[in-house]
């Protein structure tokens, strides 16, 4: 079902890394995330099993 499955394992890294205070994400990094996960689960709904 998921194409590449490398990008969604990026979107899980990048979740651990933005919900530690300690670790220097920056907003736009995480918001650039966020857009383009919203991006492909839309995509990945769209598919027909």
């Amino acid at each position: 079902m998921i194409d590449d499955v490398e990008k969604w394992l990026a979107f899980v890294e990048d979740r651990n890394l933005a919900v530690h205070d300690y670790v220097d994400v920056t907003d736009k990094d995480y918001l650039a995330t966020i857009e383009e996960f919203i991006v492909a689960a839309k995509t990945l709904s769209k598919r027909k099993t």
